[in-house]
């Protein structure tokens, strides 16, 4: 239930700041930016368990202390779920935060940021920019509005939602910017700590003249004690881009979040060739519309090698793709698509070409029960990382797929896809962590266990998030829909959001679906001033299946030869 926000004209003080002013009342907190009243924020959140509402009680007033530092304000309360709680603000020049604490005992469910329980935070902005990239490509949204990958939609829900959109990257920053048509943007973002992130969502949500933030715990996470949200964190900033760089920056500033420290080998930035695109065409072109990895086969793959060398061009790497492996948990390779992957692998290295692997990391097909996360009913829903038996199983796979040890398939590197944070309420793992934290577990270990067996193993992931950036060496661009227009916007937006997050990383232009002939030629024009050039076509561009033709690949010989 939402609840519209009051405003009240009692007043205890204002406060100026060089980028920002306030009016301090007893239960909320006025923000202004120049002349412009962005939103009035309530003081207090809601720590809800996972049925019970937390409602606060009066706060006392507030403790009150200055320094070169900036200006910390603390209230203190109690709740209808917590023996004690606080509200730590704190505000200098160029930013302010708000930490909030609990004393007590629960399981957490939805928190609910700037929302006490009574009434929500009351908006003058008009709308916010979203670092969330989907398939629908929409990046503002009206304050009225709700978004979130549990929000309900229209007839192009699945262009916005799990399985459809919300997965291009995951995570990506925690982060909104509130603004109006025109002028300075109020970025607002949370700041965890390492080993903090065991909530699965961050969310804006709006109700009747309000909105609030909203974080998910799924009631996974326990309190006994004392236990701390992480902060939440606002500064002023001229464009919303910026906006989102300068949280990211914050996180970086303040150390809560590492950088890839691993060197960058030369290869990685060699224009890569990716079979999906063309899978996807001989599953068009095929009788009995076969799926598209069923061409995941050696076979085809020499024929795509074929095509390459007739139309001269010159790819560093090759990324074999969904489906070689005969499933997708255990990653063993599908012997009769690939009777000999080692020795196709093999041939390309002697060709001065590299090869990754495929990995769809969320799928636990094959895995023995006991190595996998299930549901409240007891169904297996993801590989479960904090189980030693599937670490070892794990590094044993990644061994094969990357070791030159006999039996190994000599692979460069992995393409990590299927990323998925579990959500569900009730699910059964072996070790304590949950949401976010247990995802970057996840995809930490198969980092790690790359570059154990190669240190220059590539490893290119859509974890879009500054919190992954030290297990990420080039980030994907992600995935097309045949009914984007425009779409080297839409990939040179996704472009500055991958970059705010993870600065140091290579971007993989990524290149699926091609739209209409136009929209693909347009791109692939376009893709050497984002990041590494990726081609997932040969003969035709799927969206319309107009052919690509020599023309086509002499335009673009500047690139590709």
């Amino acid at each position: 239930m939402f609840f519209s926000c009051q405003l009240s004209a009692e007043k205890t003080g204002d406060m100026v700041f060089k980028n920002y002013s306030l009016e301090i009342g007893s239960d909320s907190i006025a923000v202004f930016l120049g002349d412009k009243r962005y939103a009035v924020l309530r003081i207090g959140t809601a720590v809800n368990g996972v049925e019970e509402k937390d409602i606060d009680e009066p706060l006392s007033p507030p403790e009150v202390r200055s320094d070169v530092n900036g200006t910390d304000m603390i209230w203190r309360t109690r709740s209808s779920l917590w023996e004690r709680k606080s509200y730590h603000w704190h505000f200098e020049d160029d930013l302010f935060w708000c930490r909030v604490s609990v004393e007590g005992r629960n399981a957490l469910g939805e928190l609910h940021y700037l929302d006490d329980g009574r009434m929500q935070s009351h908006y003058d902005f008009s709308r916010f920019f979203t670092p969330e990239c989907t398939l629908l490509d929409q990046r503002y949204f009206q304050s009225m509005q709700y978004t979130s990958p549990d929000a309900p939609m229209d007839s192009l829900t699945h262009l916005l939602q799990p399985p459809g959109g919300c997965w291009l990257f995951i995570p990506r920053p925690f982060c909104y910017c509130l603004g109006f048509s025109s002028g300075p943007w109020l970025v607002a973002g949370i700041a965890p700590e390492k080993g903090e992130y065991n909530f699965s969502r961050f969310s804006y949500e709006s109700g009747a003249n309000s909105f609030r933030f909203r974080i998910n715990y799924d009631g996974m996470t326990g309190v006994d004690g004392e236990w701390s949200l992480p902060k939440l964190l606002f500064k002023p900033v001229e464009t919303e881009y910026e906006g989102i760089r300068s949280y990211c920056d914050t996180l970086r500033d303040w150390k809560l979040v590492d950088e890839n420290t691993h060197p960058r080998a030369e290869w990685w930035s060699r224009p890569m060739f990716c079979g999906w695109g063309e899978q996807h065409i001989l599953s068009i072109r095929s009788e009995n519309a076969l799926p598209n990895s069923d061409f995941a086969a050696q076979q085809v793959y020499d024929s795509f090698i074929d095509i390459i060398r007739d139309k001269r061009l010159n790819p560093g790497t090759i990324v074999i793709d969904d489906k070689w492996q005969k499933q997708y948990g255990t990653l063993e390779v599908d012997t009769e698509k690939w009777p000999d992957l080692r020795g196709w692998i093999d041939a390309r290295h002697s060709e001065d070409r590299r090869v990754l692997l495929w990995l769809g990391a969320s799928n636990p097909e094959g895995l023995p029960e006991d190595e996998c996360i299930k549901d409240a009913q007891g169904r297996v829903k993801f590989p479960d990382p904090t189980n030693p038996a599937y670490q070892q199983r794990l590094r044993s796979i990644l061994h094969r797929m990357l070791s030159s040890d006999p039996g190994c398939y000599n692979a460069d590197g992995i393409k990590l896809d299927w990323l998925f944070i579990p959500t569900e309420k009730g699910s059964k793992l072996h070790g304590g962590i949950w949401g976010v934290e247990l995802f970057k577990l996840l995809v930490r270990q198969i980092f790690e266990a790359a570059k154990q067996e190669k240190p220059d193993a590539l490893v290119i992931s859509h974890t879009a998030n500054p919190y992954f950036a030290e297990c990420v060496d080039m980030l994907r661009l992600n995935d097309i829909t045949d009914r984007s227009r425009e779409i080297v916007s839409m990939m040179a937006h996704r472009h500055k959001i991958a970059l705010a997050a993870c600065p140091n990383v290579l971007i993989d232009c990524d290149n699926s679906c091609a739209p209409t002939h136009t929209e693909w030629m347009e791109y692939m024009k376009t893709q050497p001033s984002l990041g590494v050039p990726s081609c997932y076509f040969l003969t035709a561009v799927d969206g319309t299946m107009e052919p690509i033709t020599d023309r086509d690949w002499e335009e673009l010989a500047h690139i590709w030869r």
